[in-house]
Parts: structure tokens; C-alpha cells; sequence
């Protein structure tokens, strides 16, 4: 399916929302009209579509950006990469006449290349906090590709602007890949990562479509999938009548999902050029950032399992060190806290010396072990300035919780021993 995509702008990496520009021009990059009794066979075309729009169908017509072709600048000194669009003026009546439709032979030899609308459409692949993509059913009642799974997209909308410029075509192409996604997802505006990552990843034209052209971004949103859900199912969104369902697919699952083979989803040419481009360029960077960075400068599985086993000691130890004491119980729940948080976590990302005393203040909590944290503080002797220390306890304890999912409940080998002592003892004082 990939192949039957052209990637215009072949990037390197991907761009920030802001490191494209355009250059605006009717002049030169208008598509050149039709002779008169083509037009005429097209607009008798466009009329037999609407009558059937009435049944239900999804169609009207407006102008659209028309992109002409592009341009890629590279700064050597900084290795920075600049993407320009040509763009003119189309609509979305002459797309469908001259691209999306099977034509008759005696009409499609008189359409050229210069005849064709290319009206630039924008997608975003849109990324949720727990590292879900969000897929989008397109409705049946759509004209173009229903019933299918898709990113969310449509068009920038050139009736938007009052003046043409530069800047004004550049922030009405950015807005609508916003909208796009928050009237088709219903996901919250607020909770978009607009300034810390949304990126360009590929500017591409659909073959079998004649070149239709869209702009591919990448935007994550700082709600979950059961969020985003949650939202969706209230249906008061713009544009729900335009999809019937959300389906959430793994981010390190892309490549099943490219995999027809492997996956029941009908996915759109778009969608499916969108997640190839972006999946090969986040393994690009992987590998590069591999190389750059040393392996040296990282821990084997066996240096890490022996970075482990010295701290668990040495969480032993301050446990059984503690004032007031612990019980047995209550150390062994916070080294249960202390191997479940490194289940999913590298200690090269989160130094073990502040999760455990973060997992011995939660247990104190959890164990109903009662004790202010300055009584907390004073059993850290090594402790250079205590005022800091006290601020990554507070500050890192809601990210252990979370890292434990919640589950902060031990069921230890104890529990079952302590309550055969407590029965045996009732039992005993009945003898």
C-alpha cells in the first residue's frame, strides 16, 4: 500500500510545527482551466453527486490551498532543514471531478498534469500520554473512504483568511490540523502539546489519486486513551457525524498494524503512509542517537541487575535502622515497592538511592507507620541538605504511585504467618 505513496519532501528528521514556509501565488500555481465542454461534462459529474449527497452522503464544495510543488533548504552550518510549499488556489468540487473519480477515457485524456486540483490536505498522527495512536473510523456517511480507519485530518481553509500572507497561510494550515483533530476526536485543545511536540513528518502525494498532496504532522495530547474515550463518547464534538468510532492502536505496535496480514483494520492510504513515515523515522533516530551515544556510556542488563542488588541492601539496611522500628511486614513492602517500580523503570533513568527512601515513605503511609516527615528526615545521616532531599520525597512520591499503577496493596509471605500466630494465640488462651 506504501508504494502507491510519493514522500515530496523525503525528511531527515522530523520538523518543528513552525520550520515550514510558503510562497502564495494564483499566478503561478493555479491549476489551468479545463476547455469549456470538459468543465460542462465535470459540473454534470459534480451535480449527479450531490443528488446522491441527499441520501445521506457527506459532500459540499470549497476553495482549498492548491499545492503546486515544494522546496527543501538546507542550512549546512546547523544542518537545519526549511521546507517551502508553492501554493495557489483549487476546490474541493474540481478534487473530486479531476482525482477521486473514474472518469471515461474521452474525458481523463483531455485532464493534464497542470489541469489537477492538489488540493493540500493536512493529517495528524495524533500520539495520547500512554503511548496510544488514535485512529479514527470514517463514517459510511462519507464520500471519500468510508468505513475505513484513518488519522485525523481534512483541509485548511482558505475562506478562513482575509489577506493571503505568509504568516496568515501558515497559521491557518496549522489551526486546521488542531481542529481537525478536535472535531473529529473531541479531544481537549488544552491537553495538546502544541509547543513541545508537534512536528512535520512528510509532505506526500497519493499515486492512484492523481498526486493528491497532503502535509502529515505528528502531535501528542496529554490525556490518556480512556480519556480521550471518554470524551469521544459524549459526541459533542464538531464533526462527530463524520466518524463512527475510535480505536486506540500501541505506539511500539506500528508495524503490525502496517502488517495486513497481522491486523483486521482497513486502514486509508493516508493513515497508512502517515505511520510508515513516522515509524521509520523514529527508528532513524534511534539508531542515531544509538551511535552517537556510546554504549559504553550505558549498563548491561547484568550491570544494572548488580546496581539493583546493592540497593536493595542497602534499603534493608536503613530499613531495619529506622526510628521508630519497622515492622517485617512494612520492610517487606517497601522492597516489594522497590523491585516493582524497576520492573518498567532503568535505574540509568531514575537513581535508585531516591526511590528507595521514596518507597520507604510510602510504605510509612501504606503500613500506617505515622511519622512526620522531619522524624522521617532525621534517620538520614548522610545527607548533605536534608531541605532538598525532603523536596524529592514529596515532589517523586506521586510518580512512584503511578509508576506502581496504583497497586500499592503487598500481600507478603507474612501476612499469612502473622495471622496463624494470632490464631494460634486466640486458641490457646481458650486451653
Amino acid at each position: 500500500m506504501s508504494s502507491t505513496w510519493i514522500d515530496l519532501s523525503n525528511l531527515k528528521k522530523p520538523l518543528r510545527f513552525n520550520e515550514f514556509s510558503v510562497n502564495f501565488n494564483t499566478d503561478l500555481y493555479n491549476a489551468k482551466p479545463l476547455p469549456s465542454d470538459i468543465q460542462k461534462k465535470l459540473d454534470e459529474k459534480w451535480n449527479e453527486l450531490l443528488n446522491d449527497a441527499k441520501q445521506g452522503r457527506i459532500l459540499y464544495n470549497e476553495s482549498k490551498f492548491r499545492l503546486h510543488s515544494i522546496e527543501t533548504r538546507t542550512n549546512d552550518n546547523n544542518n537545519s532543514i526549511q521546507l517551502i510549499l508553492n501554493l495557489g488556489l483549487t476546490d474541493y468540487k474540481s478534487f473530486i471531478c479531476t482525482q477521486q473519480q473514474s472518469l471515461p477515457d474521452d474525458i481523463r485524456q483531455h485532464i493534464k498534469e497542470d489541469h489537477l486540483s492538489h488540493p493540500l490536505g493536512v493529517g495528524c498522527l495524533l500520539i495520547t500520554s500512554d503511548d496510544y495512536i488514535v485512529l479514527i473510523k470514517r463514517s459510511s456517511a462519507c464520500i471519500d473512504l468510508p468505513n475505513m480507519y484513518d488519522i485525523p485530518g481534512g483541509h485548511a481553509e482558505p475562506r478562513n483568511l482575509t489577506t493571503y500572507s505568509k504568516e496568515n497561510i501558515i497559521e491557518e494550515i496549522i489551526s486546521s490540523t488542531i481542529a481537525e483533530c478536535v472535531d473529529e476526536t473531541n479531544v481537549d485543545r488544552n491537553s495538546l502539546l502544541i509547543d513541545s511536540f508537534f512536528f512535520v513528518i512528510a509532505v506526500v502525494r497519493n499515486q492512484p489519486q492523481y498526486g493528491r498532496p497532503a502535509i502529515e504532522f505528528c502531535l501528542r495530547t496529554s490525556m490518556t486513551s480512556n480519556e480521550l474515550q471518554q470524551r469521544y463518547d459524549l459526541q459533542t464534538h464538531i464533526e462527530a457525524n463524520e466518524t463512527s468510532e475510535l480505536k486506540f492502536w500501541p505506539l511500539d505496535k506500528i508495524s503490525h498494524l502496517l502488517n495486513s496480514s497481522q491486523t483486521f483494520l482497513s486502514i486509508t492510504p493516508a493513515c497508512h503512509v502517515a505511520l510508515t513515515t513516522y515509524l521509520q523515522l523514529r527508528t532513524k533516530a534511534n539508531n542515531e542517537y544509538v551511535q552517537k551515544n556510546n554504549s559504553t556510556n550505558c549498563l548491561t542488563v547484568d550491570e544494572e541487575a548488580m546496581v539493583l542488588r546493592y540497593y536493595e541492601l542497602q534499603l534493608k539496611d536503613f530499613c531495619e535502622k529506622f526510628e521508630p522500628p519497622m515492622t517485617k511486614m512494612a520492610i517487606a513492602v517497601c522492597m516489594q515497592y522497590f523491585k516493582r517500580f524497576y520492573l518498567n523503570n532503568s535505574v540509568m533513568d531514575y537513581h535508585p538511592k531516591d526511590i528507595y527512601l521514596i518507597c520507604v515513605y510510602l510504605t510509612c503511609k501504606t503500613e500506617e507507620l505515622r511519622i512526620p516527615i522531619t522524624d522521617f528526615l532525621s534517620n538520614i545521616k548522610n545527607s548533605s541538605n536534608l531541605d532538598q532531599t525532603a523536596d524529592i520525597l514529596l515532589s517523586y512520591e506521586l510518580l512512584l504511585i503511578e509508576k506502581l499503577n496504583f497497586q500499592l496493596v503487598i500481600h507478603t509471605a507474612y501476612r499469612p504467618f502473622e495471622g496463624l500466630i494470632i490464631d494460634l494465640k486466640v486458641r490457646m488462651s481458650f486451653i
